[in-house]
């Protein structure tokens, strides 16, 4: 809503991205301060003291309407066009990977080097890498967001798989630098499409649903693993099925083989 472009909001988008991975990295460090300095019960104040001045930035917000300018529409109109449904059809297969990256990983490190720092050292390679990288995915031109998120889709793919068989612990560390590049060139043209069409259809009806698609891949990968014993690797093969599936969609469902027959190029 707060974006002036409305036909291309990458660059707000990525803007929106840093400022996420900023707050994850200021966020553990704060913690750490106060239970350096104080206990776990001035942590949780504290915590419910920066949830509610976190309210304070949306009362002061201006020019936005609060109010839903457009009638809500239905399930089925909502998603009556393929463009649209191809986009959540991609932020859940996309939710599946993030949810194994974010929390399945990071107890796999823990496990693997036996040690609370390994983790630790997880959000701060992510977040330092991302930072940098999604400032310059803003940049990129609107046309080529089939082709980033087909590229992202493949090579995170590809890392899951040799995440399975190569055991080592500088590779495993390396892997999150490369998860955390090519994450970027999947979340934010996903994110600025899903934007852009909210903007036309219905905005909040828009967020709404990708909050819903996100919780779905949660309910499914841990009732998955629920049912398992191999917790990593049945993880691990869901993750890059995942993203593989982002590759395919995205690009033999996004008419660029009806486009451009002979000339297959990105640009």
């Amino acid at each position: 809503k707060s974006s002036k472009n409305d036909t291309n909001v990458a660059k707000d988008a990525s803007i929106l991205s840093i400022v996420r991975q900023v707050a994850g990295i200021i966020a553990p460090v704060l913690g750490a301060f106060i239970l350096l300095m104080s206990n776990s019960k001035v942590l949780i104040i504290a915590s419910v003291v920066v949830l509610v001045l976190s309210v304070v930035p949306l009362l002061k917000i201006k020019n936005i309407s609060d109010k839903p300018k457009k009638a809500t529409k239905s399930f089925r109109k909502f998603f009556k066009s393929w463009d649209v449904r191809k986009d959540y059809i991609l932020t859940s297969f996309y939710g599946v990977h993030c949810v194994v990256e974010s929390t399945i990983w990071p107890l796999f490190i823990f496990l693997f080097f036996n040690s609370i720092e390994s983790v630790a050292a997880l959000s701060v390679i992510v977040s330092i890498t991302t930072i940098i990288f999604t400032f310059f995915v803003g940049h990129f031109t609107k046309e080529r967001r089939v082709y980033m998120v087909a590229v992202g889709g493949v090579f995170i793919s590809l890392i899951w798989l040799m995440r399975l068989f190569i055991e080592n612990g500088a590779f495993y560390y390396f892997s999150v630098f490369l998860v955390g590049l090519f994450s970027v060139v999947i979340s934010i043209p996903l994110d600025s499409n899903l934007f852009e069409k909210g903007e036309k259809l219905d905005a909040l009806t828009t967020a709404t649903w990708r909050n819903a698609v996100y919780m779905f891949t949660y309910m499914l990968v841990f009732g998955t693993l629920a049912l398992l014993i191999s917790v990593f690797k049945v993880s691990f093969v869901l993750a890059a099925l995942s993203m593989s599936a982002v590759a395919i969609v995205s690009v033999i469902f996004s008419g660029v083989f009806f486009k451009r027959k002979n000339k297959f190029l990105p640009f």
